[in-house]
């Protein structure tokens, strides 16, 4: 009799269903020093570590001269141990005012988060006072020229 007992107590325990542990990962890069006019890539990745598929709330911040601008709960759906990276090409524009800034991102799936964030300067020597492409000799600008 004990041994059916015991039998039935470890199965029932074995039918208790498992919850999963949720797991999220961010990581984030940039140049930590950017001059305008050149060419840059942002690289973004972000995984779904857990063993069950659902919904990572994504919260965006990013700090620069005029101040902290934020995008709260983007839901993202992401399958178990699902990986979104991305490398993203840019060119930091030549009015870009010289300046330090952040950008943070915090992922969320049920109780646990993860965040990761970049730190960067803009070296503008001109403080976005640049030269327009047109005002550059050479560039943007129509020779008037007699045809003889």
């Amino acid at each position: 009799m004990k041994k059916i007992l015991a039998l039935a107590a470890l199965l029932s325990l074995l039918s208790i269903p498992v919850s999963a542990d949720d797991c999220v990962e961010v990581d984030l890069e940039v140049d930590p020093v950017m001059i305008p006019g050149q060419v840059y890539y942002f690289y973004a990745e972000l995984t779904n570590c857990s063993d069950e598929a659902g919904i990572v709330y994504l919260t965006i911040s990013m700090n620069y001269i005029l101040g902290t601008f934020e995008i709260k709960d983007i839901p993202v759906y992401m399958g178990a141990g699902e990986t979104f990276s991305r490398s993203m090409p840019f060119v930091l524009p030549h009015m870009a005012p010289a300046g330090d800034g952040s950008m943070c991102v915090t992922a969320r799936k049920g109780e646990v988060t993860a965040s990761d964030c970049v730190y960067f300067t803009i070296e503008n020597g001109s403080q976005g006072r640049g030269q327009k492409p047109t005002d550059q000799p050479g560039k943007g600008q129509i020779e008037n020229s007699a045809v003889r």
